[in-house]
């Protein structure tokens, strides 16, 4: 649900969109959590259906491996019922209020993703609100970035342009570390025509097996995104 929010704020002007929009938020309301103050990641039915390892479900504790950090999905779930309040019954400053609290916390940052979900949180809020919450995420965002090249091709890491996806918002990215990692995607491109993940593609067997392929285009349309976005390509 989160991921397609993710795409559908760009275009939340049109009524389908806002039709869609508004059943994804009632879907939410009816999810949350009232003892997390949040959203766990997948539910526990996940363990009846093809998932990758990381997203199973432990049957004792009945969270996954990734529901260990409280920000991802919440953080980013917060941004689209603050974008979104129309559509939902929750109480939407409270829930940014835990969300600034749980940031400000944080002496050590140990998920990118999490950090992720925040940038997202960040990009929705108003700016009053996005400026209270900059200091944390610039210094989370300059701990988890990886500045190794060779760790970019063959490592599960956060890249530069994992957090910084336009020329608008740099965070504290040094402006040589992002021109790195656009030409490390450009001649990825020229090179492969495509971005693979590092992760290896065994984990996707049987009716997974299409998974790869369709991780394939996912990264590699984000990072053409990302490459418009800087002027670097014509699409």
């Amino acid at each position: 649900t989160s991921v397609a929010l993710q795409h559908l704020v760009h275009f939340d002007d049109l009524p389908l969109a806002k039709g869609v929009i508004s059943k994804a938020i009632a879907y939410l309301d009816n999810t949350y959590v009232s003892e997390r103050k949040g959203w766990f990641a997948v539910p526990r039915t996940v363990n009846d259906y093809p998932h990758a390892p990381w997203w199973g479900c432990d049957e004792e504790k009945e969270i996954c491996a990734i529901d260990a950090n409280w920000g991802n999905p919440t953080a980013e779930i917060i941004g689209y019922l603050t974008r979104y309040r129309e559509f939902t019954n929750l109480d939407v400053d409270e829930l940014i209020s835990q969300a600034t609290r749980y940031l400000e916390s944080m002496n050590t940052f140990t998920s990118f993703h999490e950090i992720l979900c925040f940038v997202r949180l960040y990009r929705l809020l108003d700016e009053k609100t996005a400026a209270s919450l900059r200091p944390k995420l610039y210094e989370a965002v300059c701990t988890l970035i990886s500045k190794d090249e060779e760790e970019w091709r063959t490592e599960y890491v956060a890249k530069p342009l994992d957090f910084v996806t336009s020329p608008e918002e740099f965070f504290c990215v040094d402006r040589e570390l992002i021109e790195k990692n656009i030409e490390y995607y450009i001649n990825e491109l020229q090179t492969h025509g495509k971005i693979k993940p590092t992760w290896s593609k065994s984990f996707y067997d049987g009716e997974m097996s299409r998974a790869w392929d369709e991780w394939v285009a996912i990264i590699t349309l984000r990072v053409l995104l990302i490459l418009k976005s800087f002027g670097r390509i014509l699409l």
